[in-house]
């Protein structure tokens, strides 16, 4: 029974259950953008381009490692997103159709029938396609070692790959989704996994445990000051779109139906690949839907992103440890091959930030829309699902040392570019590790401070603590929903 509504699920997910509703637009819908429709919109934008001779040299370059990070796939909502949606689409109650007000209610319900949190069977499919694309460059890659790389030492006791994650589900079926991929590219060329993945729940969700960051920004209220600022003025522009699409010109939304019709349009365009709820946003020069971006953006700046810098510098722990593993391999006392983390946008954006990149621009501000359009920092392009970077380290010429270490960078399975390094992918190791030298002497994991520069603090703040057990809570009727279908 479980394995039937599955496979029904997963080709509903994909693009073979459309009921007439099939997008045919590029819909910007900021980090509930699915990952395909992401790159889509990379490539009509033009984003990503490097010098066409900042390529991997197999004569001369020898591969060592690939490192990545990872946003969890599409997933259903939380469960605040259906009932404020509902609150949204009751206001339209007895203004449009009858027949128009039960579709809309039919893809809610569908929502609201499994269980909040859970990744979608397209999310896993995405991490899966991600797997086998990374799989692809890593067996490529692998192939210039070839018969160069020396055997373990009996005493080294480790795996190839490490692959981690945090506690939830949504995390955890990404990964195996992206295992599924990734290991038979690597079994081609003779790499097999024999481990078991690592519960790295406190180290990828930094954000819970310090008290820095969540005493001044995460429950400071100024956070949210720009983002409301601009919606105050430009949800005016926003309802007359709306009630048009609708022929509903008595329609009173308030920024929050706004923010979660954005929401559920977002998922049921990730989840079933239609556009039933999102083309009441649209407007031929998508105009509502960029105003939307950027009041997203304004609070992922602020709150998650560049605008204050303990946002990424709490993420020191996690960039400390990449570089000591490169360090350690480069020193010949480590042979691993490649580690993966799998997490959540709260992670990815500082990772992203604290290395330098999507944080060139000047502070994102309320007033400023015309002239930030073309800013580095929107959340369609930089944090979608699945999101991911992925950092390979590789020696050039004969002899392996820090001199002649390099580094590429890949961001969403494209090589991307360190903007210390020049518009190239291709990166001296050196330069990478003097970008992040100030964190591999002040992030000490061992001293008791607030300042989250040095050390996430222990403990979590009542707030963090009602995230934690809302979470725990909806693990535990995920858990319950695949038990029943599986009785039944």
């Amino acid at each position: 029974m479980l394995k039937k509504i599955l496979i029904l699920l997963i080709f509903c997910g994909l693009h073979l259950c459309q009921d007439g509703d099939e997008p045919t637009k590029l819909y910007r819908l900021f980090t509930k953008t699915h990952y395909m429709l992401s790159r889509q919109l990379d490539d009509f934008d033009g984003f990503m381009k490097i010098k066409n001779d900042d390529q991997f040299q197999p004569a001369t370059d020898k591969f060592l490692h690939m490192y990545g990070n990872f946003r969890h796939g599409s997933r259903y909502p939380s469960h605040s997103d259906p009932g404020n949606a509902q609150k949204a689409l009751d206001k339209l109650a007895g203004k449009i159709p009858n027949e128009l007000y039960e579709k809309l209610n039919t893809v809610l319900q569908n929502m609201r029938s499994v269980p909040s949190c859970m990744l979608s069977p397209s999310g896993r499919e995405e991490h899966r396609m991600i797997g086998d694309e990374y799989g692809q460059i890593f067996a490529h890659l692998y192939q210039t070692i070839g018969s160069d790389r020396k055997p373990k030492p009996k005493d080294l006791k480790e795996e190839d790959f490490v692959f981690g994650h945090t506690d939830f589900e949504r995390a955890i079926t990404s990964m195996r989704g992206f295992m599924d991929g990734f290991l038979p590219k690597a079994q081609s060329v003779g790499v097999n996994y024999t481990g078991q993945p690592k519960n790295v729940n406190r180290f990828l969700r930094f954000y819970t445990v310090c008290q820095l960051y969540i005493t001044t920004v995460a429950k400071n209220n100024q956070t949210k000051v720009e983002k409301n600022k601009f919606m105050k003025a430009k949800l005016p522009v926003i309802l007359k779109t709306v009630r048009e699409n609708f022929n509903a010109p008595n329609l009173d939304w308030t920024d929050g139906d706004v923010h979660a019709w954005g929401s559920i349009s977002g998922m049921e365009l990730a989840i079933n690949r239609t556009a039933t709820w999102v083309k009441y946003l649209d407007s031929p020069d998508n105009h509502v839907l960029e105003l939307m971006e950027y009041a997203t953006d304004l609070s992922a700046y602020w709150w998650k992103g560049p605008g204050n810098k303990i946002n990424y510098q709490m993420a020191c722990e996690v960039i400390v440890e990449m570089i000591r593993l490169f360090d350690s391999i480069l020193a010949g006392k480590s042979q691993e091959l490649g580690r993966f983390y799998f997490s959540h946008a709260e992670t990815l954006i500082p990772l992203l930030n604290i290395l330098g990149l999507f944080r060139g621009d000047p502070p994102l501000k309320h007033d400023q829309f015309e002239q930030n359009k073309n800013r580095e920092f929107k959340t369609t392009r930089m944090s979608p699902f699945a999101t991911n970077f992925v950092i390979v380290l590789f020696y050039r010429g004969q002899k392996m040392s820090l001199e002649t270490a390099f580094v590429q960078l890949y961001f969403k399975g494209k090589p991307y570019y360190f903007p210390y390094c020049g518009k190239k992918s291709i990166c001296k190791y050196s330069i990478l590790r003097g970008f992040l030298e100030e964190y591999l002497t002040d992030c000490k994991v061992d001293v008791d401070t607030e300042d989250c520069k040095y050390m996430p603090a222990k403990g979590f703040s009542s707030e963090i603590r009602k995230l934690k057990i809302r979470d725990l809570i909806c693990t535990l009727v995920i858990a319950r929903f695949a038990l029943s279908e599986v009785m039944s």
